[in-house]
């Protein structure tokens, strides 16, 4: 069945039944196209494409140093001379995840999913290709770092770009662990606090460390949740292994802590791959740290689109309305200011208030030019006033200003969710389109086209890939998980560590699985965060379960 037939029979891929994803579609109208260019390959065969070196030119030496810098900081030296010579490779990143110790399903899974290849290179192949020694490999001394790594470092890394900006009490839990057991009364997975109630609006980029005496006050409250004793003690057994330990506790925010976290528990998941390490960034502070730089070059395709008037009226015109932009509210002269919550959007930039919560800021024109503001707070939309307010971490980038840096700006190419291989395209093209208007009235009307990361233009230009379904990087549920008791679920990070992880066995495993035989449990599971309970078709949960009962993939359990 083609994708238009999929998605006006609201059918389902293979293992499915009846019009039960109509739903799903009217929310993700774009994903079975996606889906459909996954149709008749392996996993393998999908996850080897993330890793090509693509068309995208090589991503810039400044956001090499920057993503390695921050890497080092929570997970060392030898990680971070592991993802330059990843990155002089391929430009290709996970940007699906949120910055939290990754427990959500759908995100811990999108790891093995994006970093299969990796996984499953033998040991005995160099880490680079033989003499490759690329000027963006150097640090920032110069030196190139060594084609073989050094006793004990990682030979290869899989690079994750993760969201800063959400709350501790988001959709994926950041404010603690989280089991992928469903609560009967509201459908949501049982969470397990490590931050109190008081912290839980506070961003992940502004939150505190985690401390000793915070994480076990947060522990005692664990039996309130009802746990099965193995979900008691694994969840109290990965905390002692990866979560509370000096090395943690001595990292100076909770941003570094949870890198060095899922560092730890990525190097227990597949430890049989002890030379693959899995390296957490958090995507606006790399954006952050290139923009302070970025924002007073004038051949920043980023700084002409904040800056020039013309310009930015075109890209907050082209993008009001968009998926993780802004709504018209954010510039259309108002001077209230806007909902702290909401779906306004934001104009470029979020507001990072005392209390560690993101803000939305109008763009607004007073009597002393365009500034960003809310609540007596007044940003001169200047290069040196908003690298300021950055440095200071009183703003911290949108998406939007996120992509844009690291995409068009400095080359990367990202992989992401279901959202993400929605809303991307549509940010590149209104760039391309901005920039390409500019660049034709300064030709004198002689059509031309934007330029951007380099020089290339289009899509693919920017991107690497021929189309959205290259970007799809998180949504295929490969792994479940069997208690022994009650009906089978998927693993999250939990799950995985209760069974021992994954062994090269199972990604083995995995990488012949065709992709038709995975969507069913993985569309059952976006239908139940997506959908609306009061969009859901009659009888869907029993429908559904048969793909679970039946589900094609790896099943862990307590014994393994």
């Amino acid at each position: 069945m083609t994708a238009g037939a999929l998605r006006t029979a609201g059918g389902m891929p293979p293992g499915g039944k009846g019009n039960d994803l109509t739903a799903l579609w009217a929310v993700l109208p774009h994903l079975p196209d996606l889906l459909e260019a996954w149709r008749g390959r392996t996993v393998g065969e999908v996850a080897g494409q993330f890793g090509a070196p693509g068309a995208a030119p090589a991503p810039s030496r400044a956001l090499i140093d920057a993503m390695a810098d921050l890497a080092a900081a929570s997970m060392g030296q030898g990680t971070a001379r592991a993802l330059r010579r990843r990155l002089a490779r391929t430009p290709s990143v996970l940007s699906a995840n949120h910055h939290a110790i990754e427990c959500f399903p759908e995100l811990a899974q999108a790891v093995h999913f994006f970093g299969l290849a990796e996984l499953l290179g033998r040991p005995d192949e160099p880490a680079e290709p033989a003499g490759m020694c690329e000027p963006c490999q150097m640090d920032a001394a110069g030196a190139v770092p060594p084609s073989v790594p050094e006793p004990g470092e990682p030979r290869r890394v899989i690079p994750v770009l993760s969201c800063t900006t959400v709350s501790l009490q988001s959709q994926v839990y950041p404010r603690g662990l989280m089991l992928s057991r469903r609560v009967a009364r509201d459908g949501h997975m049982v969470r397990l606090p490590l931050f109190s109630a008081a912290e839980q609006d506070t961003m992940v980029g502004a939150a505190p460390p985690l401390t000793a005496a915070g994480v076990a006050a947060m522990r005692r409250r664990w039996g309130q949740a009802g746990l099965a004793p193995w979900e008691r003690d694994a969840a109290n057994a990965l905390v002692d292994a990866h979560v509370d330990r000096a090395e943690v506790y001595d990292l100076p925010t909770f941003t570094a802590q949870v890198g060095h976290i899922n560092a730890s528990l990525c190097r227990a998941r597949f430890s049989d791959n002890p030379d693959v390490a899995v390296a957490y960034v958090g995507l606006e502070t790399l954006a952050a740290r290139l923009l302070e730089r970025d924002l007073t070059d004038p051949r920043s395709p980023v700084a002409a689109l904040l800056f020039d008037g013309a310009l930015r009226h075109g890209l907050l015109e082209a993008l009001a309305g968009a998926r993780a932009c802004w709504e018209r509210d954010v510039f259309d002269g108002g001077t209230a200011s806007l909902p702290r919550t909401g779906r306004t959007g934001t104009a470029f930039f979020w507001w990072v208030d005392d209390a560690g919560r993101r803000c939305p800021l109008r763009c607004a024109r007073d009597g002393a030019g365009m500034a960003l503001v809310r609540d007596g707070v007044r940003i001169p939309l200047e290069p040196q006033a908003i690298t300021d307010a950055l440095g200071r971490g009183r703003i911290v980038p949108g998406l939007f200003c996120s992509y844009a840096t690291l995409v068009a700006g400095h080359g990367l190419r990202c992989h992401g969710g279901i959202f993400f291989a929605a809303y991307l395209p549509v940010m590149l093209a209104a760039v391309e389109r901005v920039l390409g208007r500019a660049d034709d009235a300064a030709r004198g009307g002689e059509a031309g086209g934007g330029t951007c990361a380099g020089g290339c233009t289009g899509f693919a230009g920017l991107t690497g890939v021929a189309g959205g379904a290259g970007l799809l990087a998180a949504l295929p549920l490969t792994v479940l998980f069997d208690a022994g008791r009650g009906p089978r679920r998927v693993a999250g990070a939990v799950e995985m560590f209760a069974a021992g992880g994954l062994t090269r066995r199972h990604l083995e495993h995995l990488a012949g699985l065709p992709m038709d035989a995975v969507l069913p449990v993985s569309l059952r599971e976006c239908y139940m965060e997506c959908v609306p309970h009061d969009a859901r078709a009659p009888g869907w949960s029993r429908r559904f379960a048969a793909p679970m009962n039946e589900g094609a993939g790896v099943v862990l359990s307590l014994t393994r």
